[in-house]
């Protein structure tokens, strides 16, 4: 299972962002007449994709914007008597 995912995500990396963006209103309008059918689930799906391709090209540029985490620097250790 784990191998099929990720070549789901390999194949879906390798779609255009823009073309994907493109799509989404149309898979969104699809989403909201909810009826059940398979061709609404794919619409689901499709749109949750297109979300995560987004949601991933937004990540460099939130990470430059509010810098290193908590955790990226190590804590200062001292000897307590």
């Amino acid at each position: 299972m784990k191998e099929k995912l990720l070549e789901l995500a390999r194949q879906v990396l390798e779609l255009n962002p823009t073309e994907l963006a493109k799509l989404m209103p149309e898979m969104k309008a699809r989403m909201q007449c909810y009826d059940g059918s398979y061709e609404w689930e794919q619409a689901v799906v499709a749109f949750f994709i297109i979300n995560a391709v987004r949601f991933k090209s937004q990540l460099p540029a939130a990470a430059v914007r509010l810098g290193p985490g908590p955790f990226a620097e190590r804590p200062r250790l001292r000897v307590v008597k």
